[in-house]
Parts: C-alpha cells; structure tokens; sequence
C-alpha cells in the first residue's frame, strides 16, 4: 500500500485508475482508504462474503 501512496505524492490524484491485488493483501481499510483515490480498486476478500460483496466480485470491472 506504501508504493500507491508514493505514487499520489510524486504524480497526484487521478493518475492511478484502477489497482488490483491478490487474496493475501484484503483488509477493509485499505480497500476503502484505496477506493477514496482509485476508482476502480479490485482486492478479492479471503473466505466467506455477504450477498454485497459476492456481487462486487462477480461483476465485470472486477472480472477484467
């Protein structure tokens, strides 16, 4: 997560538009801190997702 933020401070907001990362790196808040700057941020979550969550992933910006 540190590298994404050195990117916003040396390029600025806006230049980043979509970020994805594997299983082991899912945590909510950085999910959300991430989705603040970055449209599109994919993070799969490990283990069981509620109905909203499955959805998320099951989606094509998530598929891509």
């Amino acid at each position: 997560m540190g590298l994404v933020l050195r990117s916003f401070n040396q390029n600025g907001e806006g230049v980043i538009e979509s970020i994805s990362f594997d299983k082991c790196f899912y945590k909510k808040e950085n999910k959300e801190l991430l989705s603040l700057y970055i449209p599109a941020v994919i993070i799969p979550k490990k283990g069981k997702k509620n109905k909203a969550e499955q959805e998320e992933e099951s989606g094509k910006t998530f598929k891509i």
